[in-house]
């Protein structure tokens, strides 16, 4: 949303100056007494301090419904720990199956071993569902540690944790000794994805399916349309292929940052970029 960057500016200057007159106030006191204390109080408040800086000089925005998250490129393949908190809280009612771009472009930033941590409404887009998020999971190239429900929630879906991890390549290499050819890998057949993916859950890494073949649920960028330029560019979540058709259903997030909407389009294969790494 358009104020979340500047109140979070806000928010982290405040916190850092916070800290920083707490720990001048903590220097004062230790100068004014007669022996001399260890300045720990005074260590942390500064160290909490130079931390919110350091947040506040390297705070970007991202479009988590954008193909590519241009403002951190550069740091694909590199992060540790990816977190996103409450986003369907407050956007799921527009844009329900955003978790899946928060999924897609997550698995790009994570460094082998790294985990997406997400703690969000359940409501919203299957998120609530184990299986669904698994099995996604798995045709992301991510495996599931922990999926829990932790609290009721106001809006009646509960608040869920879920942690997907990045497998090392050692990790992929053993499992892939362990695992039939071809299990699971067949394009199209989404029961048998979300299947692997839930049993591949607590700490099996698994490998990810083939890419280039879409699927249901697959995370896709729409491209190259003569009847619908405005939807040139925005992401969808496919749905069902029509062979009648001979196009895929689209759930396209349309519309402009602050204010989305799910558009359901038909659109050919050759309009569409597959979006999973």
């Amino acid at each position: 949303q358009f104020w979340a960057m500047p109140l979070l500016r806000r928010s982290l200057k405040r916190l850092s100056e916070d800290h920083a007159s707490k720990a001048e106030k903590h220097r004062n006191k230790r100068g004014k007494r007669k022996f001399q204390v260890e300045p720990t109080e005074e260590m942390e408040d500064a160290v909490r301090a130079e931390l919110y800086n350091r947040m506040l000089s390297q705070a970007v925005e991202v479009d988590v419904l954008q193909a590519e998250w241009h403002n951190v490129a550069e740091f694909k393949g590199q992060c540790r720990l990816v977190t996103c908190t409450m986003l369907m809280h407050q956007k799921g009612f527009e844009t329900p199956e955003m978790w899946r771009m928060v999924v897609v472009g997550a698995a790009k930033l994570l460094a082998e071993g790294g985990c997406l941590f997400m703690f969000d409404t359940g409501k919203c887009g299957g998120f609530g569902s184990r299986d669904v998020v698994a099995g996604f999971a798995r045709r992301v190239g991510l495996a599931i540690h922990l999926h829990e429900k932790r609290e009721d929630g106001v809006d009646g879906g509960g608040l869920y944790a879920v942690v997907l991890q990045k497998p090392t390549s050692t990790t992929v290499a053993a499992f892939s000794t362990a695992a039939p050819a071809g299990a699971a890998a067949a394009a199209g057949d989404t029961a048998a994805s979300d299947a692997a993916g839930a049993a591949s859950a607590d700490g099996a890494a698994p490998p990810p399916l083939p890419p280039r073949v879409l699927e249901e649920g697959d995370v896709v960028e729409v491209h190259s349309l003569n009847g619908r330029r405005d939807l040139n560019g925005m992401t969808a979540v496919l749905g069902a292929f029509r062979a009648d058709k001979n196009r895929w259903e689209c759930r396209i997030s349309a519309g402009v940052t602050a204010k989305r909407v799910v558009e359901e389009v038909l659109v050919q294969r050759q309009n569409l970029r597959q979006l999973i790494p």
